[in-house]
Order: C-alpha cells, then sequence, then structure tokens
C-alpha cells in the first residue's frame, strides 16, 4: 500500500529520490500499481506527472513517444505508423488505455506487454536516464531488445521516451479469449 507520493519536478530529481529510496517504484499511470492481485506494493512511489514526458514528435526517420504518453494518445496521434496503432489497441479496456502509458508497459517488463512484441519486430530505442555511481545524470539510448535481454542492467533507469523507426512495417495478430484476458501476441 502507498504510504509516500513524491512528486519531483525534474528528472535529476527523479533519479535522485529513487535512489534514496531504492523499494519505491515509478508511478505514471498507476494500472499496474493499483491493480488487485499486484506484484507490485511498494510503499513509496515516485510521480512522474510533471516531467513533461508525454510528446510525441517526429524525429528524421522516426518517431519520438515520451513515455508517460498513453496508449488512447498513441492511438489519436497521426505520426503513430498503423502497426503500432493496431498493438496499442490490443488493449481492450478504455479506462485502461486512458491510463495506461507506454513507459510503464514497457518499464514493467512484463510478458503481458500489449507493445512489446510490435516494437521488438520494429528494432526500437528507448531513450533511458539513470544516475552514474559519481551522481552525474546519464542518457542512453538502449535497443529494446538489449534493455529485455538484460532486465536486471536496466531495472533502475528511467524510460524517458521510446523512438521508433518509420521504414519499418510490423504485422501482428492477438490471441486471447476475450478483451480482458492475458493474450499471446
Amino acid at each position: 500500500m502507498i504510504q509516500t507520493f513524491l512528486q519531483p519536478l525534474d528528472i535529476e530529481e527523479a533519479l535522485t529520490l529513487r535512489r534514496n529510496h531504492p523499494t519505491s517504484a515509478w508511478y505514471a499511470g498507476g494500472t499496474e500499481i493499483n491493480r488487485l492481485h499486484t506484484k507490485l506494493s511498494p510503499e513509496t512511489v515516485i510521480s512522474l506527472e510533471k516531467l513533461k514526458l508525454a510528446e510525441i514528435s517526429a524525429e528524421k526517420t522516426a518517431v519520438r513517444i515520451g513515455a508517460m504518453a498513453t496508449f488512447t494518445e498513441l492511438l489519436e496521434n497521426p505520426l503513430i505508423p498503423a502497426w503500432l496503432k493496431e498493438a496499442a489497441a490490443y488493449c481492450g479496456s478504455f479506462a485502461r488505455r486512458n491510463r495506461a502509458t507506454i513507459g510503464g508497459n514497457l518499464a514493467l517488463l512484463s510478458e503481458h506487454s500489449f507493445l512489446a512484441p510490435a516494437l521488438l519486430a520494429s528494432e526500437a530505442l528507448l531513450v533511458t536516464a539513470n544516475l552514474t555511481e559519481g551522481g552525474f545524470y546519464n542518457e542512453d539510448r538502449v535497443p529494446i531488445a538489449e534493455y529485455f535481454a538484460h532486465r536486471s542492467t536496466h531495472a533502475g533507469t528511467l524510460v524517458l521516451a521510446l523512438i521508433i523507426p518509420t521504414d519499418r512495417f510490423v504485422g501482428s495478430q492477438r490471441f486471447a479469449l476475450s478483451v480482458q484476458n492475458y493474450s499471446a501476441v
């Protein structure tokens, strides 16, 4: 049960709070932390709400999606390719699509991610941030396959954005008993 709710004003402050509260969790949309029977039950959470991480913008040959962008924002944005919109639509709950964030869906490293299979196929990159051992701010662009393959290495980092190439096509299919069930993609 959440006892302490911290609201940093910038990314460095958020990373410092995380370092000072090692058992804390990032709090974005809250869909996993507030879910019944969740494996996450931190007493301290660090809100990402004020960090301005929801922007979706075009880059040269890619689209940059802020980690706080919701599934609904993906579905409504004209910059998002159809294959990623299809993956986001696999989340059948309207309420969950309005709260669930892209960064949260990926940072949980869940085998039930609606987006991960399509993003792995697209060879997307994650922009992550952390503090070095000396306390210096560091950003990195990590291939999503590496992020998933080396979970423990990236466990303490903060996902800032997702970069998807615009020159790729990805197809996917969802298999589930109902819109609310876990699925295979």
